[in-house]
């Protein structure tokens, strides 16, 4: 239950600043911190967010069977996307260790907290297999970090 309010209050302050159109003057001031004060970026959203159609994406050197398995890149996330452009206390952000990225192309807001289809026809191989929601990252961080 704590899980879920934690994400429902996560998704009401995204969903109150879009609606807003609160703007942001600095990048300090969207960054979070863990308990031992590592500044974090987490990543969610959309193809706009993703960075759809800006190659390479992560997981995109892999083996074509390992590759149709890899969240990163059914989702096309960009190696390139604007929030890995971002630099915290100087340093760039480094995939999985300071910047945690869950935005996937074609998500909507369901798929915040539901999982998005993806289908794939690659290499001589189909199926569909459905992304991990993106409020999950949360997760991903508190176990890495302890925040909370």
């Amino acid at each position: 239950m704590k899980k879920m309010m934690k994400r429902f209050l996560v998704l009401l302050t995204v969903m109150a600043l879009a609606f807003t159109g609160i703007v942001v003057s600095s990048p300090d001031q969207v960054l979070a911190a863990t308990k031992a004060g590592k500044k974090i970026v987490v990543s969610i959203g959309d193809s706009y967010a993703s960075g759809e159609g800006i190659e390479p994406f992560f997981g995109q050197d892999k083996a074509s069977a390992e590759k149709v398995e890899d969240e990163d890149w059914l989702a096309h996330r960009s190696e390139k996307a604007w929030s890995g452009m971002l630099k915290v206390d100087g340093q760039k952000m480094v995939h999985n260790d300071n910047w945690f990225f869950a935005a996937a192309s074609g998500a909507e807001t369901v798929d915040l907290y539901g999982n998005q289809k993806k289908e794939y026809n690659y290499d001589g191989l189909k199926g569909e297999k459905g992304l991990t929601p993106q409020l999950e990252i949360f997760d991903e961080v508190e176990k890495k970090y302890g925040t909370g």
